[in-house]
């Protein structure tokens, strides 16, 4: 059961049910506290239509472009859903002009993975468990995805450079000690700066600053690899209409 467990985290499939949020994002609203809630019809699971880090002026808003659903390929088993969202107000300049375009291409395109991987702006996974992982195989499911990633991005960095990034991989790693249960909600923040802030079932933990970290735990979603193309794709289909409520948020 553990075997199998391990590979529902490691060799997942979106399903047909993979969607991006198109033309149904509310613009958020300065005094509205509660963002509305989207549901994920898979699952059940619910995703707020934005996340907020901070407070007051400074406080920065993330935008969900798409959801989707974590199954393993064989069996089908549903582990969870989860969403992508982007601070779409400082994104929008960076990836506005890359998207829009045919899928294939979208796809291929180092451009755009490198705008979607940029440091300059926030982002977020959400996401929500649909069975219970227990946590040796949450954690070596993660640090499994994130260690060939984070090898190479750092090939051409430093050792010491190189020695930081695994010592934040095991920091990371390290979170996993208890079982992710049904319906817990997980959240992983990329704030610029290389800062990542995770957050099990609202317990925000200490902060990792690590840009490979940050790199190679995005990469899985929307890297020229992704564990699940149908899910790149429905973040892809998605971009325009969260950029879209950035934009007028601005305004």
């Amino acid at each position: 059961m553990r075997y199998l467990l391990l590979l529902a985290l490691t060799f997942f499939i979106f399903t047909p049910t993979a969607s991006a949020v198109q033309d149904v994002l509310p613009i958020p609203d300065p005094q509205q506290e509660e963002a509305p809630q989207i549901e994920e019809k898979a699952t059940d699971a619910m995703f707020p239509t934005w996340i907020k880090h901070g407070k007051g002026d400074s406080a920065k808003t993330h935008h969900l472009a798409g959801m989707g659903v974590r199954k393993k390929t064989v069996f089908r088993v549903k582990v969870y859903a989860f969403g992508f969202y982007l601070d779409s107000s400082a994104a929008a300049k960076i990836i506005q002009p890359l998207v829009g375009r045919k899928m294939k291409v979208m796809m291929k395109d180092g451009a755009l993975e490198k705008a979607l991987l940029d440091d300059s702006y926030g982002k977020t996974l959400r996401l929500v468990m649909a069975r219970t992982v227990d946590a040796e195989d949450m954690a070596e499911a993660f640090d499994e995805s994130l260690k060939l990633r984070i090898k190479d991005s750092t090939a051409k960095l430093s050792d010491e450079e190189k020695k930081a990034a695994n010592k934040a991989l095991t920091k990371f790693r390290g979170y996993f000690k208890d079982p992710a249960k049904e319906g817990q909600v997980l959240e992983f923040s990329w704030l610029p700066s290389g800062r990542l802030l995770t957050t099990i079932d609202g317990k925000v933990l200490p902060e990792i600053k690590n840009f490979a970290l940050c790199h190679a735990l995005f990469h899985i979603y929307v890297g020229n690899d992704p564990i699940s193309e149908s899910g790149k794709e429905a973040i892809l289909n998605g971009l325009p209409a969260a950029l879209k409520v950035g934009q007028a948020k601005k305004q």
